[in-house]
């Protein structure tokens, strides 16, 4: 080998060095960066709503909430220092949930757990000289999730909903909350809470991820996001891309109108959330399973098939307990019988 040809490979190694160490920079440059959105879960019973929900706080605490606590930290300090003594932010979690929610204290220790802290929707307002002493305070940088929330704010009772609180849902960026609406049906809860969405995330399946032995070790999902103006037209005609689903990445920059992704979660999900009724529903759709480490309980097929069996999801009728319809046909009865001039 010539020592022209030797020049030639060590510099064609520098040049792929110092690329690879760009686009590494770029990659953790991507991956700090935290925008403060609204997201809206849309799916059926028993698809992985809320185990979804609480993956991704799991995701937020340990990769994300480092950067929000170190961006709100000059703000903190300065409000401590003019006025307001006792804002702090919570030292274990920023997680806030209406449903039990675990996140992992860190990537060393994923088998131990922080428990989300309560919250109540019906508290999230801005205060006023009436209402102060009746409203939750969540700190800044908050990741709130808020369960079934169309029991909550049904798209006909308008008592809920103050220009109060219409307000602190459009200045949630202000507060730098992030914030997790779920529920089956994207027309059945508030035109408010529809509107103020950022991204409306329907989830299309889930499988179980399991060991040659058949032990649960995780979940992955399948959704579709849909954002930008022509977010909720989209959603309605059930616009969905030919492209592949591709890995999940919170806090896109370069968001697209529609895109499919998937996300994996390792891990026993019966350490991700309590809500005991929503996982056997979801469990009722696999033929094979197995749950090793469970934080309150530990079910079998028969708990599973007994449970739905007792307490059917759609019905009375034993025919009603697996409702095989998909979201874009119920959305298109529901059209049918309910304008969203109506609403």
């Amino acid at each position: 080998m010539q020592t022209i040809d030797v020049i030639l490979i060590a510099i064609c190694f520098v040049i792929c060095l110092i690329v690879f160490t760009i686009l590494l920079i770029e990659f953790f440059k991507i991956s700090r960066n935290v925008k403060y959105e609204i997201v809206c879960f849309v799916a059926d019973k028993g698809s992985g709503k809320t185990t979804l929900a609480c993956a991704l706080a799991d995701l937020f605490h340990r990769k994300y909430e480092p950067s929000v606590r170190q961006q709100l930290k000059p703000f903190i300090d300065y409000a401590s220092k003019n006025g307001f003594p006792n804002i702090e932010l919570p030292k274990d979690t920023l997680v806030f949930a209406d449903t039990e929610c675990f996140t992992s204290l860190d990537d060393k220790h994923r088998d131990a757990f922080v428990k989300s802290y309560d919250c109540n929707i019906s508290k999230f307002r801005l205060p006023t000289d009436h209402n102060h002493k009746l409203i939750d305070y969540y700190p800044y940088g908050s990741y709130m999730i808020f369960d079934e929330i169309a029991n909550k704010a049904m798209s006909r009772d308008f008592a809920n909903f103050s220009k109060n609180l219409t307000a602190m849902l459009n200045l949630t960026r202000k507060f730098s909350y992030n914030i997790s609406f779920i529920w089956p049906d994207y027309m059945g809860t508030d035109k408010i809470i529809r509107n103020s969405c950022h991204i409306i995330r329907l989830v299309r399946g889930c499988e179980l991820l399991q060991d040659k032995k058949g032990n649960n070790i995780g979940m992955r999902w399948w959704f579709v996001d849909y954002s930008g103006p022509d977010r909720i037209e989209n959603f309605q005609k059930g616009e969905i891309p030919q492209t592949p689903y591709r890995p999940f990445r919170m806090f896109k920059e370069d968001r697209k109108p529609i895109e499919k992704f998937y996300f994996e979660y390792k891990g026993d999900i019966g350490n991700l959330c309590a809500t005991k009724r929503e996982e056997l529903y979801m469990l009722n759709h696999f033929k094979k399973w197995s749950l090793r480490k469970q934080r309150n309980y530990r079910p079998n097929r028969k708990d599973v098939k007994d449970f739905v069996k007792e307490n059917p999801p759609f019905g009375d009728n034993l025919a009603d307990i697996v409702d095989n319809r998909s979201v874009a046909e119920k959305r298109k009865r529901l059209e049918k019988g309910v304008s969203e001039s109506e609403v």
